[in-house]
């Protein structure tokens, strides 16, 4: 019998060599571990898809993390890729399937980075590809040659959503975040709520 909420992270599918493997970034293992006291559950990212129905039962939540691979543009728009965007399409798949059926059985969602996007475009929102090419928004991509610390540490202010619970737990309207991303939707559509 569980003692701690239970929590499913989608995989992320990338080669290893020859090997297809199924990958989630250890910090949001550890987000979910030391952070919020669950326990974790991979959720891989496979084709056939495995019964989201089913396992959306079991879970307490479902945290939509951060990864390497944007979504493929064909989700959302006509535009071609660009080439050399890096692409998961078992993640796509997985990602954009389980968002919906989550919201629609009430199974709570957190998404950072990549997940905020796939929300976006699960929900039938649209993403510039480049939004570092967009008049008017600041470039948020990874800068390799700075230290982690440095790139994961705040970058820039967010307003939380008036009644929304991240304005509760933080006690103030205005939080100091980061983001490193690509990708990204307009700011009338990006909103923090709880």
């Amino acid at each position: 019998m569980r003692t701690r909420p239970l929590v499913g992270l989608p995989c992320d599918r990338r080669m290893i060599g020859p090997h297809p493997t199924q990958t989630v970034g250890e910090k949001y293992i550890r987000a979910v571990v030391d952070g919020a006291d669950c326990l974790p559950l991979l959720i891989p990212s496979l084709a056939p898809q495995l019964d989201l129905r089913e396992l959306l039962t079991e879970l307490d939540g479902l945290l939509l993390t951060g990864a390497y691979s944007n979504i493929e543009p064909h989700h959302y728009s006509e535009e071609p890729s660009w080439e050399g965007n890096l692409h998961d399409p078992a993640r796509d798949a997985n990602a954009l399937s389980i968002v919906p059926l989550a919201i629609a059985m009430k199974v709570p969602v957190l998404a950072v980075c990549r997940g905020l996007q796939e929300v976006n475009v699960a929900l039938g929102g649209s993403l510039h590809q480049k939004l570092h090419d967009v008049p008017g928004f600041a470039d948020h991509r990874e800068d390799k040659m700075a230290s982690l610390d440095l790139q994961y540490g705040p970058a820039h202010e967010i307003d939380l959503a008036s009644g929304g619970l991240l304005r509760r737990i933080a006690g103030r309207e205005v939080e100091t975040i980061n983001s490193l991303h690509g990708q990204g939707y307009q700011p009338a559509r990006a909103r923090l709520c709880g």
